[in-house]
């Protein structure tokens, strides 16, 4: 008996109401077909409450039609009917899971690059070496290999006297340090121009002649 309701649970089973004056005749060919049907409670000598399959239900019907009898269907139950209840808030969990999963995968790529610290190398320069080391927009994370990158522009650029990456979520930042241009190197024996720092008026001069030291024969 149990395993027989847990099986029309699991299809499906309906809760009715059986009226009218051939009640007890339509239990009784009903159990002649082998119709299934559990919990009956009697209300009175015409009204019957029970439980039946869904199956099982078709033939009751005809069966109640034979006898002259109404039946009422007061409650759906069992699992179809759950799912089938719920079938709108599965599409909607369905999508919802569905754009978590996106998420987490566009969250694996390089989506913004941001580039600091260049004032004499152009941003656009910059991106184009990136660009052909790996580094662009679209790009999978683990993909790149910052350390072997950095390496790479050290020696290729000489105006370039440190690089960073640093990985943000789905931002690259790359950070710069330009290389410092060489002092000029004036000749102290190559005539020169003296300019002053501040507006002033030249009052005297005083023309000396520097001689080279040098051993006497």
């Amino acid at each position: 008996m149990f395993f027989r309701i847990l099986l029309r649970y699991i299809l499906g089973y309906i809760r009715i109401r059986i009226e009218g004056y051939s009640v007890e005749k339509l239990i009784n060919i009903a159990i002649k077909k082998k119709v299934f049907f559990w919990n009956v409670k009697r209300e009175k000598t015409t009204i019957i409450y029970t439980n039946i399959g869904v199956k099982e239900f078709k033939d009751l019907i005809q069966i109640a039609k034979e006898t002259n009898c109404r039946v009422k269907i007061l409650d759906k139950k069992g699992i179809p009917f759950i799912l089938n209840k719920y079938k709108k808030r599965k599409i909607i969990i369905f999508f919802l899971l569905f754009f978590i999963i996106l998420l987490m995968a566009l969250s694996q790529f390089i989506w913004n690059i941001k580039i600091e610290g260049n004032e004499k190398i152009s941003t656009e320069e910059i991106s184009s070496i990136l660009e052909n080391k790996g580094i662009k927009i679209g790009t999978l994370k683990n993909s790149i290999d910052k350390q072997k990158i950095i390496n790479e522009i050290r020696l290729e650029r000489n105006d370039i006297a440190w690089i960073g990456i640093e990985e943000q979520g789905t931002n690259i930042t790359i950070k710069i340090v330009e290389t410092s241009a060489k002092p000029e190197i004036v000749n102290e024996e190559d005539y020169c121009n003296i300019v002053a720092n501040k507006d002033a008026q030249i009052v005297k001069i005083s023309a000396r002649k520097r001689y080279s030291r040098s051993k006497r024969r």
